[in-house]
């Protein structure tokens, strides 16, 4: 079926896949395919999404969908914002990703401003100051592990990576942190 399009939305607290068809020029339908719990857990004194978890109930929601008579379909990724995943050079993930929630960026933007101020930085992204945001996440993260990441993959663009083999979304670390 050639007119299916499946939508893997993970939130904070839930995800789920939803199946939409076309039914004429201008008609669509749209059935919940798989729904799950999502949330993060306590390791290492930091909450981290569990990946392994998020990966398994999408391939349950995967195999539902093929259950349901549909082999192909085109498929589409949305998760929260701001958290990735580090990649090392084998293609492999750096432990679990740490969820914005975490408290542990609460000071990021004071650290920030010792060597850019808010302005300029607004100046050159147009994005809103928060503390949750990837470019504070990135500047406390541990050193040794940005040491040993070859890549950086914003959750769905890890997810895509999972499960296609394929990174399209690459941010080379070397670019990244070079400023």
């Amino acid at each position: 079926m050639r007119n299916c399009y499946v939508a893997i939305d993970i939130g904070a607290s839930s995800g789920r896949l939803m199946k939409s068809s076309k039914i004429g020029k201008y008609q669509i339908t749209l059935e919940e395919i798989h729904r799950f719990k999502n949330g993060f857990s306590q390791k290492n004194g930091k909450a981290c999404w569990q990946m392994d978890q998020i990966i398994h109930e999408i391939l349950i929601g995967l195999e539902k969908l093929k259950a349901s008579g549909i082999n192909e379909c085109y498929v589409g990724i949305d998760t929260w914002a701001v958290d990735y995943c580090l990649i090392n050079k084998s293609g492999e993930r750096l432990g679990d990703p740490i969820a914005y929630r975490d408290d542990r960026t609460k000071k990021a933007i004071e650290q920030f401003t010792e060597k850019m101020s808010l302005t300029t930085l607004y100046e050159k992204t147009g994005i809103q100051i928060q503390a949750f945001n990837t470019l504070f996440q990135l500047l406390v993260e541990e050193k040794e592990k940005i040491k040993q990441a070859d890549c950086l993959l914003l959750i769905p663009g890890y997810l895509n990576y999972v499960f296609t083999a394929k990174n399209m979304l690459n941010v080379q670390m070397l670019r990244l942190l070079s400023y």
